[in-house]
């Protein structure tokens, strides 16, 4: 039972000594698109007028949120300890296995590919937490049958949602969650029972805030 949070509290460790360091010799990094999403991003916090729709308001939403560069390298680096964590969670919940969740973890904190990706102005290290927070939640849902709930379901299509309404190119995330939510009835029911007709229903309901929201909006 001590095992996984030693695991945890290991993987954690790491991330953050890292983090630590790279915040002592490196500084945010600004690419031709990150002025574009300040822009937006200023555009949101003078009331949406000039919002000229060219992105999707996922990524300047954060950073109208947060505010200057070096307030979101830091805030990314909190999102990248989060996303070694949700990968620690779904590593040891598909094996069974505390280690293989600390491998898993420690291959995405270790990676320079992801961790630069974080100094860096852009929408990837955002992206790519509300994508692995999406499946840790899938991944609860389906490990845990007796605590499925509505709550749950709505959190799965918001989750997917944002991810999408950060990366266009996520769009069809939430389409192939709802196929997870849909099949995940009891087995040799050959129709969705009442129960799980609901969660599908409660599970589009954000989904359609959001991403119609935004479709609206343009």
């Amino acid at each position: 039972r001590r095992s996984p949070w030693k695991w945890a509290g290991s993987v954690l460790v790491v991330a953050m000594i890292e983090r630590l360091g790279l915040w002592w010799l490196y500084q945010p990094i600004s690419y031709s698109d990150t002025h574009s999403y300040r822009r937006l991003a200023d555009a949101i916090l003078g009331g949406w007028k000039y919002y000229d729709g060219t992105r999707t308001p996922g990524y300047p939403l954060f950073m109208a949120a947060i505010g200057p560069d070096e307030r979101i390298w830091l805030a990314q680096m909190g999102l990248g300890i989060a996303i070694t964590l949700l990968l620690f969670y779904i590593g040891w919940q598909l094996s069974g296995r505390a280690w293989f969740g600390g491998v898993i973890a420690l291959a995405h904190t270790l990676n320079l590919g992801q961790l630069f990706f974080e100094a860096t102005l852009l929408s990837e290290t955002l992206t790519t937490l509300w994508a692995i927070l999406t499946l840790a939640a899938m991944v609860y849902w389906l490990h845990h049958p007796q605590r499925r709930s509505i709550w749950l379901a709505a959190g799965l299509g918001l989750l997917s949602s944002l991810t999408a309404i950060t990366r266009p190119l996520f769009i069809y995330l939430p389409l192939w969650i709802l196929l997870f939510v849909a099949v995940s009835w009891q087995k040799n029911v050959p129709t969705l029972s009442p129960k799980t007709f609901t969660h599908v229903i409660i599970f589009i309901l954000p989904v359609v805030l959001v991403l119609g929201g935004w479709i609206k909006f343009i």
